[in-house]
């Protein structure tokens, strides 16, 4: 009888835990981006992390994106993941602006600095 009573328990813990963790592990974040690599430039927009472009070779005729709308500015600028959100930047200064582009493009930021545009691309899992 003890037996069944303990193995029950197994059972349920095991299902619990296994319901805890997640089968898939998602976008990365300002954590997994900024533990792998300290000198990441990135940007943190409705909870999906963008990318300087400078950073990828194979992104280089950017010329057909274009800024479509400013959708706020850099917040603050972070060293640290830890307090990481949205308009959160590790590189851009306070103040920068960002601007969404056409929705050809919507895996594209633009962010405007000091009159030049910089263009951000979004890290997805894959």
């Amino acid at each position: 009888m003890k037996i069944k009573f303990y193995l029950t328990i197994v059972i349920v813990l095991l299902l619990v835990l296994s319901a805890c963790t997640n089968g898939s592990p998602g976008n990365p974040s300002a954590k997994d981006i900024l533990k792998s690599n300290k000198d990441a430039d990135i940007l943190q927009y409705n909870g999906l992390i963008y990318e300087n472009v400078e950073n990828y070779d194979y992104l280089t005729d950017l010329n057909h994106v274009v800024k479509i709308d400013e959708i706020g500015e850099v917040k603050e600028t972070k060293e640290s993941y830890r307090g990481f959100n949205d308009f959160s930047a590790s590189k851009l200064p306070v103040g920068s602006k960002v601007f969404s582009t056409s929705e050809e493009f919507n895996y594209f930021l633009i962010i405007e600095l000091n009159e030049e545009d910089i263009i951000y691309t979004v890290i997805l899992e894959g």
